[in-house]
């Protein structure tokens, strides 16, 4: 119940920052399982292995190769490899849609990358 709160709580702030539209999850959204933080990447990467995932976060390292390292709330960064999209910068807080892949190092595969700031509360940054 919790983490569907946080979720929320996130995803109304990306909206309040990106827009005057406050976003919600909706019926053709993916569910809250879909928004796992890294720390459940790590201890359980089979169940979300393939699975199109969306994660927020801290950027902590950006590599000149074409990744970052993310840092949520769990405070255990994880590699995001960027797939053209322009590198964030250090100290960006950005909510990142893609694939987790689970092997040979767990990362995420972007797809969208919306750099945002939360204005209160979330935990995170």
């Amino acid at each position: 119940m919790m983490r569907v709160f946080v979720v929320f709580f996130l995803l109304a702030a990306v909206g309040i920052t990106q827009s005057s539209t406050v976003i919600a999850q909706s019926a053709n959204e993916p569910k809250a399982d879909a928004y796992p933080i890294a720390s459940e990447l790590f201890g359980e990467p089979g169940l979300y292995a393939g699975k199109s995932i969306v994660i927020y976060g801290l950027v902590i390292e950006v590599s000149p190769k074409g990744f970052f390292f993310l840092q949520d709330v769990s405070q255990h960064p994880i590699k995001i490899v960027l797939q053209g999209q322009a590198k964030p910068k250090i100290g960006d807080q950005v909510l990142v849609s893609g694939i987790f892949k689970s092997s040979p190092v767990p990362h995420v595969r972007a797809k969208s990358i919306v750099r945002t700031k939360v204005l209160g509360g979330g935990g995170c940054c």
